[in-house]
């Protein structure tokens, strides 16, 4: 019965694999995710949100140093009755007339040390979210590599247990024949419905680690991917283009898009406090020219004659600050604390920068190393399982040791495979710490997807 069952359940994981195979023609590659993410990852439409922001501000303090100009209209229909008078002036009586009145005033900053600062405040604002968009773009890249080849890891890892699970199963029913055949021993039937149980279990969770590593990916495309195209084998492995270190390290400093976003932040902390000082403590002076003119039907006084009046003006109006009881100087040191805050967030990100960029280029040099000595690894693997096999069949060997063998095989692979995808990752963050990762870069690797 519990033959007839695994042979059942083996038969159910074959029509799943051949499901697979026919759903590679649904798979996407890199390119078709990334074109995607770019219309529906919320961290990059956040940032280009924001650059526009930035380009908004830079119109709103433009118009704080150019000329404004106003107008007013007013028209009323006055009742006037007067009952009784002692003046001369007034008339008793009652009288309805209309009043309209209009006014125009142009007015232009001459001397606004805080209104003129706005604008290169508001100009490194922009250039922030210029840069933080620049950087963001660059982190999609990344993030959306290193979610597929996430994806990929955990598809290999559940291949290899699906193999695994079907190696043992098939070595499970080899131990109760020669059980019954009385070649076998009880001992490696229950070795190997262990075995089977274990790999059962560790299929189970490879598939949990797939269907995760889809959502990963879904948390920035917008959707589900039916699958994904696999990295071929022939994918190259090219050293860093700068040998040396430092010099990844110098370029990192200069076109790193986070540090220019922070020394932009730092700049606009800057500004800031300028424009505190002037505000709080700095005399403003205006040009006004001003037009009046007032239509009135009819006057209180005796005659109740109306008037027409037009008035110009053309002046200087000084405000001078005095005291405002420590509020600007309170604000001047404000600005001067968020800068130095921001100068300290600086020099971390750039020693964070430093340190990644170190980090990375380790990472694709060693990487390159790692994946030749796997190579020979699996090739090794490959060889002791064949010869295991071999004495198994001459009776020198048990079935359990076949086991043994072809375990290590496919921890073999899957490390192989591990060690590939971590040299793309590195390499492609070596690039990001550099200021210098681009499309280009993953349609290079996207040529290697099948």
């Amino acid at each position: 019965m519990l033959r007839v069952c695994l042979r059942v359940f083996s038969l159910m994981i074959l029509l799943l694999q051949i499901g697979v195979v026919l759903a590679q023609d649904d798979a996407v590659d890199l390119l078709q995710l990334y074109g995607k993410a770019t219309e529906f990852d919320p961290i990059l439409r956040t940032a280009l949100y924001r650059s526009e922001l930035g380009e908004e501000r830079v119109r709103e303090s433009r118009a704080g140093v150019r000329p404004q100009l106003a107008a007013t209209a007013d028209a009323s229909a006055v009742n006037q009755d007067i009952k009784k008078s002692d003046n001369l002036l007034f008339q008793v009586g009652e009288s309805t007339f209309f009043n309209s009145a209009f006014s125009i005033t142009l007015s232009q900053s001459v001397y606004r040390q805080d209104a003129f600062a706005r604008l290169p405040q508001a100009k490194a604002v922009a250039g922030q979210a210029e840069a933080e968009l620049r950087a963001e773009e660059q982190d999609l890249i990344y993030r959306l590599a290193d979610a597929v080849f996430g994806f990929m890891a955990a598809r290999d890892i559940l291949e290899f247990a699906v193999a695994e699970r079907t190696a043992i199963h098939r070595q499970l029913l080899e131990s109760e024949e020669r059980l019954q055949s009385g070649l076998g021993t009880l001992t490696d039937v229950h070795e190997a419905r262990a075995r089977y149980a274990l790999a059962q279990a560790t299929e189970i969770g490879a598939d949990d680690e797939v269907e995760a590593a889809r959502l990963v990916i879904a948390e920035i495309t917008g959707e589900l991917p039916a699958n994904v195209k696999a990295l071929s084998e022939t994918f190259p492995l090219v050293a860093p283009d700068k040998p040396n270190v430092e010099l990844w390290v110098e370029a990192a400093r200069f076109q790193n898009p986070r540090i220019s976003a922070l020394e932009a932040a730092a700049d606009v902390a800057a500004q800031e406090m300028r424009v505190q000082r002037g505000q709080g403590r700095r005399p403003a002076l205006d040009l006004v020219a001003a037009y009046n003119y007032s239509d009135s039907g009819g006057s209180e006084f005796a005659g109740g004659g109306g008037s027409v009046i037009s008035t110009g003006s053309v002046g200087l109006r000084l405000i001078v600050p005095i005291y405002d009881g420590g509020g600007s100087s309170a604000l001047v040191r404000s600005a001067a604390l968020e800068r130095d805050i921001a100068l300290q967030g600086l020099e971390r990100a750039k020693r964070v920068v430093e340190a990644e960029t170190r980090k990375s280029f380790q990472g694709v040099t060693s990487g390159i190393t790692r994946v030749e000595a796997l190579w020979q690894t699996v090739f090794s693997q490959e060889a002791a399982l064949a010869d295991k096999e071999e004495r198994m069949r001459a009776g020198l060997a048990t079935g359990l040791e076949v086991l043994d063998a072809r375990r290590d095989l496919f921890l073999a692979r899957s490390d192989l495979a591990q060690a590939r995808y971590d040299y793309v990752l590195a390499s492609l963050s070596l690039k990001r710490w550099s200021g210098i990762l681009d499309v280009a870069d993953l349609r290079a690797i996207n040529a290697y997807l099948q």
